[in-house]
């Protein structure tokens, strides 16, 4: 292996590495207790940061959970999102209070929610045990599905990446069977071209033998007519003679141009092997990638 080989198949083999680290030392969804602050005051509610999500995604799927099943329109100011009456029979039947803060953190989108469940009474572990809980549940499954939409789009992206690369090896391969198919031609072209200069050689060789005889009959020849004709026949003979030379050196032309051609192309498979060689070490590391991701998910769905 060359040494770019060596430098390719090391920079992809610690990007597998490093991918793969990634995918199995996951970060779980962190969902804590917490006093959370508004412009309108401090009420008790729940922190939860998601790990890869994405603020306007996060934040758009958000406000369709808590609209739906409901008339009310979710408001958003100054970073605060706020619903009153929103539906949510996770937690409880009656229509809930929900205030909110999204603001993206380090490589996580950081959650802030508020349940006021009744006027003034707002869920916590200390206040609303059952709702609580329910809470908990809620928010997790949540995250955890915002969570799993990004491992899928994820490992969208690296199946999409794989088939890239297949494709383009496939795209090589083709390439490489039709430059043999070229060499195939062209040695043909040559031996098909070098059996017609064996006949023009063979035909020269007669012609020229007819003019000397044609010409050795001129000599004993009487009669100015008589000679005329002889004299243009040679030269007819004479003119046979050079067309046969000049296809001869046309056809020897396009024997060193196909020869020429085979080297070309012997040297593009050549280069073609290369291109094979690394885009194969690609695909092998991107399949790892992809399994890696595909673990990433399974891992994010056992939470």
């Amino acid at each position: 292996m060359g040494k770019l080989s060596c430098t390719l198949f090391g920079f992809i083999t610690f990007m597998v590495m490093f991918f793969s680290q990634t995918a199995q030392c996951q970060r779980p969804i962190t969902l804590e207790e917490n006093l959370i602050r508004f412009s309108h005051g401090e009420y008790p509610g729940l922190k939860m940061e998601i790990p890869e999500a994405g603020y306007a995604e996060l934040a758009d799927a958000w406000t369709k959970k808590l609209e739906k099943g409901t008339k009310s329109k979710l408001t958003v100011q100054n970073g605060e999102y706020t619903i009153f009456g929103a539906r949510l029979s996770e937690i409880q039947e009656p229509p809930v209070n929900v205030y909110s803060i999204i603001r993206s953190g380090d490589s996580a989108v950081v959650m802030e929610v508020t349940f006021e469940i009744s006027p003034k009474v707002y869920v916590s572990r200390e206040q609303s045990e059952k709702e609580f809980s329910l809470a908990n549940e809620f928010l997790h499954e949540f995250g955890k599905n915002m969570y799993i939409n990004t491992a899928k789009l994820q490992l969208k992206e690296e199946d999409r990446k794989l088939k890239i690369l297949e494709k383009d090896l496939a795209e090589l391969q083709n390439s490489r069977m039709k430059l043999e198919k070229s060499i195939v031609e062209e040695e043909s072209s040559i031996t098909t071209n070098e059996d017609k200069i064996s006949l023009l050689k063979q035909q020269a060789e007669n012609l020229n033998s007819q003019i000397v005889q044609e010409k050795a009959l001129l000599q004993s020849l009487k009669g100015e007519e008589i000679i005329k004709a002889k004299e243009t026949q040679i030269r007819d003979l004479e003119k046979e003679t050079k067309q046969c030379m000049k296809d001869i050196e046309a056809l020897q032309k396009k024997i060193v141009e196909s020869n020429s051609r085979i080297e070309q192309h012997k040297l593009d498979i050549e280069s073609n092997l290369y291109g094979q060689k690394s885009k194969t070490i690609e695909i092998e590391a991107q399949k790892e990638i992809a399994v890696a991701a595909e673990m990433k998910l399974s891992t994010i769905q056992e939470f």
